[in-house]
């Protein structure tokens, strides 16, 4: 398996994690789920998250893999680029009202869960790359120099 294979299995795994997390979620806010509205939420979720993906996580993960990343970096990666889309479009400072201490915390509170699903989806990226193989080859540096 090359570079590139690896590199596409692990994204696919790492694609499914955040919109199995938000399809969880609005299944445990409805009352009222059914097995369709459950599909349709997942099915949305993971289109988003492909691109997303696509995107931001997929450029940040090859320009980490240039630099000596560890998880620690591809964790604060996947936390940065699961907060950038949801901070822009649920900017505060877009909004026309007031800009107190209570709107700077709702706006934290709704860009909290994106950053943590951006986490987990790094992680398990990182995870499928290392059991892989891949970081072994990658990550061999020559110190001598």
């Amino acid at each position: 398996m090359n570079e590139g294979e690896k590199l596409l299995l692990s994204a696919t795994a790492a694609s499914f994690i955040a919109p199995t997390l938000f399809a969880i979620y609005f299944s445990v806010q409805s009352y009222y789920l059914t097995s369709s509205m459950f599909v349709t939420a997942f099915a949305s979720a993971w289109i988003v998250a492909v691109f997303h993906l696509l995107l931001l996580g997929l450029p940040i993960f090859v320009f980490l893999k240039r630099t000596n990343m560890g998880w620690y970096r591809v964790a604060g990666a996947g936390f940065i680029a699961g907060i950038i889309p949801v901070g822009i479009l649920t900017s505060p400072v877009l909004s026309v009202g007031s800009l107190d201490g209570e709107t700077w915390l709702t706006y934290a509170m709704a860009c909290l869960p994106c950053a943590l699903s951006g986490v987990a989806s790094s992680a398990v990226l990182w995870c499928t790359w290392v059991f892989l193989g891949a970081r072994k080859r990658v990550f061999v540096f020559d110190r001598s120099k």
